[in-house]
């Protein structure tokens, strides 16, 4: 692939400085580099020729080289991992061109290998639509065919691409009629004789992802190049001289795909995915016609003939040439469709979703004398899309069906939208012309209607396929837009309050436990704003706050308060928004957070609080003085609600106050130390829980506690050390760690000031105070520990409850795994190297291995449970394995202790047993080995 390239550099020399050395690296090398090593090359060109802002002709020459190249790399691996870095080259290549009279350089030698190309193309498709190939070949030809497909959509992702695109158009389209031809001798078949569908197209699976892939692309080329296209393909049919500059379609080519578009459509083989894309290429192909009249009624004929009357009206003679073409092939597939009995198939309301996004609104706005309406002028296209749309909403069972019967009712109402925001015309002829449509457009979007569309999406937001639910409320959303421009155009206020109102009337009267009631309110509030819905429901907060006592609709009911509080407080001030608060929240939300219903509480609390306060931070603050007011303080659910609202807010807005002391004996937002020492009284274990992690967790880690949050950790070890529940245990240990860690770590912080203090050439009385303040925190928190872990070992004392042995012991291992016993445990991301510490890293060591300690522990074996030995087992594991245990340095001590270790053993006792076993396993490692 790359050495193919090697006549770009053929006699020129290329040296390391040049521009062209990573080329010449490309060149001779790309073949046996990963895909990786030459999309880094490639990041390296381009790095270079953007830099350069040097345009002299020797660089215009290496720019022309290397956008050539990265066409021609490109056409050879157009899917693979380098193609949209080397797109990246070509458009910079163009970019430095574009700056000097080459511009059109690139595109030209581009031009020229494209062309040879297509004609490469041209030649396979020839050869293989006119021969018989086995089951091996055809898996290759299906391979080479996809890879043709994308030589074009991928070239037309980029500027000199498209341009080169556009000038070939009609050899592109020749080609793609040519893989249509091969596709009709394997997709197009004698479908009379079809036994099973289904089984059919997996057999043609690649086929049909050919047939899928080519649509894709013409629907690209379709719409890119409209304007050409457009006006040649008019001029052929209605007859009107025209010389385009670039001829891109004649009369075979469009009667040739048109054939092959209305084939794919109405196929009983083709894919939903195919029939969407051939309707729609089908409407596009069909409304090129400029006369609007003559549009519609071949539309009608090919594709709708029962609605057309014997009349033959409108006609082109081009058109009736391709009709009498097509009438031998084509319409033989739609005749046979629309002689099934059922009604509802995908390739209808396909066709209708086309007629109503690609097709002009002057196609669809002509009236049509049909045999059913006898001169009815309001019946038209798009009036027949709009019943037959409603038809598909409301009998279709299919999810693919629904799905598109929703975006075709979409698109209708954005078609009809679009027609009242339009500019009228300056002319009688545009006005009067204006005049009519806006007259069809008023009749099809009565009142009736738009509360058709309302029922609709009434009955279907709650279907369990959410692609559905969102195709409902994009209706919703354009069917707001809708009244609001009609009533804008009519300049008449009434029709837009009317239906508004008929809108709330029928969300309200829903059940309050209907997601539907709260799903389409988070749209409709935003589109009329919350006075309309409070003046019609005054109370809609409340009543919506107490939902939540149901589970399964706390997400969707919170959504919608957190959508209509948003919009409360949008652009109010502190004092408004507190007032609105006041008035509409605190009451519902304290009562719920008081409730006795336990389900409610959670959800108000997990949900509620948590949007509101994503809202307004304020909220927290608010909710805490609402609670401690004397409608609340006395309640049994107080402290609970109190301690929640905290967490939750600590979670949503971090916990800016949690640790600054506002004044004394308070702190979380102004609450009273005395409050949380009653929490830890409390019976329910819950709040003792809560409270204490109220204390332990904090979002900075490297936060030093206060003195409060110090005592109030020794406050409660006491009280909640004897709990027998495995979990509450569980959670003061994992909370005590984490608080444990905070304080080493401010410790830390602490103790690096002081040294970068120090080291300060000169040092003024501020830098003095905060140094003495700093150490009186270090030696508070010294003392503070000393006294933690002589709490610590005096609860491990021999006939100490399990309970408050196990935490007692456990505590002693996490100060171990925190400050070590001879050396500090450093926490994640504390880099001892960028910080002032070097010999002295700590201020203090912790004296947890001392003879008295040591003889405590020993005697804490005797203590009956597993649990219990393995921790003191662990913690002695900890020690310095090098040096006897403090006390037990003597031979005679060391015998004594195996004597009694020896004595034990043949106990009968388990618990004598077990704890000589432990001894010896730990003088074995302790004192033995040394």
């Amino acid at each position: 692939m790359f050495k193919e390239q090697s006549y770009l550099l053929q006699g020129i020399e290329v040296t390391k400085d040049s521009l062209l050395c990573h080329l010449n690296d490309l060149i001779t090398k790309g073949d046996t580099l990963t895909q990786t090593q030459q999309l880094n090359i490639i990041r390296f060109i381009v790095r270079d020729v953007s830099k350069k802002n040097d345009i002299t002709p020797e660089f215009i020459e290496i720019v022309k080289k290397y956008g050539e190249f990265s066409f021609n790399v490109l056409l050879m691996d157009i899917e693979g991992k380098n193609a949209k870095s080397l797109i990246q080259l070509i458009n910079i290549c163009q970019a430095k061109l574009n700056k000097t009279d080459n511009r059109e350089d690139l595109k030209q030698c581009c031009s020229e290998k494209y062309i040879k190309l297509i004609e490469k193309h041209f030649e396979f498709m020839n050869k293989v639509c006119h021969s018989e190939n086995n089951n091996n070949v055809e898996n290759k030809i299906d391979d080479k065919i996809n890879y043709i497909i994308q030589t074009v959509y991928k070239i037309n992702e980029f500027e000199v691409g498209s341009k080169i695109i556009t000038h070939n158009l009609k050899s592109i389209f020749k080609l793609f009629i040519s893989i249509f031809e091969y596709l009709q001798q394997h997709l197009f078949i004698d479908e009379t004789n079809i036994t099973s569908e289904k089984i059919l197209v997996l057999q043609l699976s690649k086929s049909m992802t050919i047939l899928e892939n080519t649509l894709k692309t013409l629907v690209i080329l379709y719409t890119r190049n409209q304007k050409l296209i457009k006006k040649e393909a008019d001029s052929i049919l209605s007859n009107i001289e025209y010389i385009p500059e670039i001829s891109v379609i004649d009369k075979d080519i469009y009667q040739q795909l048109l054939k092959y578009m209305l084939i794919a459509a109405y196929s009983k083989i083709s894919i939903n995915n195919c029939k969407y894309l051939s309707t729609m290429c089908s409407i596009i192909f069909l409304d090129y016609i400029s006369d609007p009249q003559c549009s519609s009624y071949y539309i009608l004929k090919l594709l709708y003939p029962k609605l057309l009357t014997g009349t033959e009206e409108n006609t082109l003679e081009a058109m009736e040439e391709i009709y009498k073409y097509l009438d031998s092939n084509a319409l033989a597939y739609i005749r046979a469709n629309n002689e099934i009995k059922n009604n509802l198939n995908f390739t209808n309301i396909s066709m209708i979703r086309a007629l109503i996004s690609n097709s002009r609104i002057e196609t669809l706005l002509v009236p049509i004398v049909s045999k059913n309406t006898e001169n009815n002028q309001n019946h038209t296209l798009f009036s027949y899309c709009l019943d037959e749309t409603n038809y598909y909403c409301e009998n279709s069972v299919e999810a693919s069906m629904k799905i598109v019967a929703f975006e075709s009712m979409k698109k209708w109402i954005e078609k009809a939208s679009e027609c009242y925001s339009r500019k009228q015309g300056s002319n009688s002829d545009q006005k009067e012309s204006s005049s009519i449509i806006y007259q069809q457009i008023d009749n099809y979007t009565s009142k009736d209607i738009c509360n058709k569309f309302i029922q609709f999406i009434l009955n279907n937001w709650s279907d369990p396929v959410d692609t559905i639910q969102q195709k409902v409320e994009a209706i919703l959303e354009v069917l707001l837009n809708l009244i609001l421009v009609k009533s804008q155009y009519k300049s008449s206020p009434e029709f837009y309050n009317d239906m508004i109102h008929d809108i709330y009337d029928k969300l309200l009267k829903l059940d309050y436990y209907n997601k539907t009631r709260y799903g389409l309110l988070s749209i409709v509030v935003p589109f009329t704003g919350v006075d309309q819905c409070l003046s019609i429901q005054p109370d809609i907060v409340t009543l919506s706050i107490n939902v939540l006592r149901m589970d399964t609709m706390a997400r969707i009911v919170t959504n919608f308060i957190g959508v209509f509080y948003g919009l409360q407080i949008k652009e109010k001030t502190d004092d408004e928004t507190k007032e609105i608060f006041d008035k509409y929240y605190a009451k519902p939300l304290c009562d719920s957070l008081t409730s006795s219903n336990q389900l409610l509480r959670k959800n108000v609390n997990i949900y509620l609080l948590t949007i509101l306060l994503k809202n307004n931070k304020n909220v927290f603050n608010q909710t805490i003085d609402k609670l401690k007011s004397d409608s609340y303080n006395k309640h049994e659910n107080y402290l609970s609600a109190i301690l929640a609202t905290i967490k939750t807010a600590s979670h949503v807005i971090g916990n800016k106050n949690k640790s600054t002391e506002i004044e004394d004996g308070k702190l979380f937002g102004g609450i009273d130390k005395e409050l949380l020492l009653q929490c830890f009284d409390m019976n329910s274990l819950n709040i003792r829980i809560d409270a204490f992690g109220l204390i332990c967790e904090n979002a900075k880690e490297f936060e030093f506690p206060t003195t409060t949050e110090l005592e109030l950790f020794r406050e409660f070890l006491p009280l909640n050390m004897h709990c027998a529940i495995p979990e509450f245990r569980q959670k003061i240990e994992s909370y005590a760690n984490k608080f444990l860690s905070r304080l080493r770590n401010g410790i830390l912080t602490a103790w690096k000031d002081i040294k970068k203090i120090e080291k300060k050439k000169r040092i003024t009385d501020d830098l003095t105070k905060k140094k003495e303040k700093l150490m009186v925190q270090i030696n508070h928190a010294e003392q503070w520990l000393n006294e933690l872990l002589e709490f610590c070992i005096q609860s491990i004392y021999p006939d100490a409850s399990y309970q408050r042995g196990s935490i007692g012991l456990h505590l002693i291992e996490i100060l171990i795994n925190v400050f070590g016993i001879t050396e500090i445990s450093l926490p994640s991301g504390f880099d001892i190297r960028k910080s002032a510490l070097t010999k002295e890293i700590f201020p203090f060591k912790l004296p947890i291995i001392t003879e008295r300690n040591v003889f405590a522990l020993i005697s804490a074996i005797n203590i009956p449970y597993d649990t219990t030995r393995q921790s003191i087992l662990n913690i002695f594991s900890k020690t310095e394995a090098d040096k006897p245990l403090p006390g037990i340095e003597t031979v005679e001590k060391v015998e004594e202790l195996l004597t009694y270790v020896l004595s034990k053993l043949n106990s009968p006792r388990a618990q004598d047993n077990d704890g000589a076993v432990l001894l010896g396993k730990i003088l074995t490692k302790n004192i033995l080995i040394n």
